[in-house]
C-alpha cells in the first residue's frame, strides 16, 4: 500500500529597490556599482540561510501538531550534551529506529552534522582522523563519519544530525516556477538623472519529515 503524510507552506515574496543617481555612478571611484549583483546575491543567500536555520532554532510544529523536534517524534535527545561517542552514538541509534508510516524500519544513516560556533572546537576534535589510538579505547569511532556544517546563526551549544535528503527528507525548499532565486531588473531613468536595480526573490521552505533529523539542545 502507499501511505503518505501531507505538510503544507507557502512562498514569499522579498526584495528590495537600489537607486543611484547620476552624479553618484560618475564618482564611483570604488566601483560600488558594479559590485551591487554580487552584494544582492549574497543578501539572497542570506535571506534562504535565514529561512532554513529558523526551521531548526525555531522548532515549528508538523502537520500532525507536534514540534518538529519532539519526544513524540523520537528525534530529540532526553538529555542534553555536546557532541560525545555518548551523544552521537544515542543520536544516530534514534535515527536509525525510525519507522516509516507502515511501522517497518527505514534505516536513517545522519549525514551531516550541524552546529554553531561554540561546538566548533568539540566537532573537530570527534570527527578528526588525526588522532592515533595507543589501545582499542582509545578509537575514534566517528572520525569522518559525518560532514560538519557550521552556521553562526546557531547561537548556543545546540546540534543537530541530518540525514542525506536524497535518502529521507528533511527541509525542503522551493521558488515561484519559473524565478529560481532571486530575478534582477535595471531601469534606466530619463526624468529622473539616474538608474535603479531591482531584485526581487519569491522563496519558501518547510520540515516535511522529521525522521531525518534529529536534535540535541547541548549544554
Amino acid at each position: 500500500s502507499m501511505l503518505e503524510s501531507a505538510e503544507k507552506y507557502k512562498l514569499s515574496k522579498s526584495g528590495r529597490i537600489i537607486s543611484l543617481s547620476f552624479e553618484m555612478m560618475v564618482n564611483d571611484d570604488l566601483g560600488a556599482f558594479g559590485r551591487i549583483p554580487q552584494m544582492i546575491a549574497s543578501a539572497a543567500r542570506a535571506k534562504e540561510a535565514n529561512v532554513i536555520y529558523g526551521i531548526l532554532n525555531d522548532n515549528p510544529n508538523m502537520s500532525d501538531e507536534k514540534a518538529l523536534f519532539s519526544t513524540d517524534h523520537k528525534n530529540l535527545a532526553s538529555t542534553a550534551g555536546v557532541p560525545s561517542e555518548a551523544t552521537l552514538s544515542a543520536a544516530c541509534v534514534a535515527m536509525f529506529e525510525q519507522t516509516n508510516l507502515a511501522g517497518d524500519p527505514i534505516n536513517v544513516k545522519p549525514k551531516f552534522l550541524v552546529h554553531g560556533p561554540q561546538n566548533l572546537v568539540t566537532v573537530k576534535k570527534m570527527l578528526s582522523t588525526d588522532m592515533l589510538a595507543t589501545k582499542s579505547g582509545d578509537i575514534n569511532v566517528f572520525k569522518g563519519e559525518f560532514v560538519p556544517v557550521l552556521d553562526q546563526r546557531i547561537t548556543d551549544k545546540r546540534w543537530f544530525l541530518l540525514s542525506d535528503p536524497a535518502m529521507c527528507d528533511t527541509i525542503e525548499y522551493a521558488y515561484l516556477d519559473g524565478m529560481e532565486g532571486v530575478t534582477t531588473e535595471t531601469q534606466y531613468g530619463f526624468d529622473v538623472d539616474g538608474v535603479a536595480v531591482k531584485a526581487r526573490m519569491i522563496f519558501g521552505a518547510k520540515a516535511i519529515d522529521y525522521r531525518g533529523m534529529y536534535k540535541n539542545a547541548g549544554a
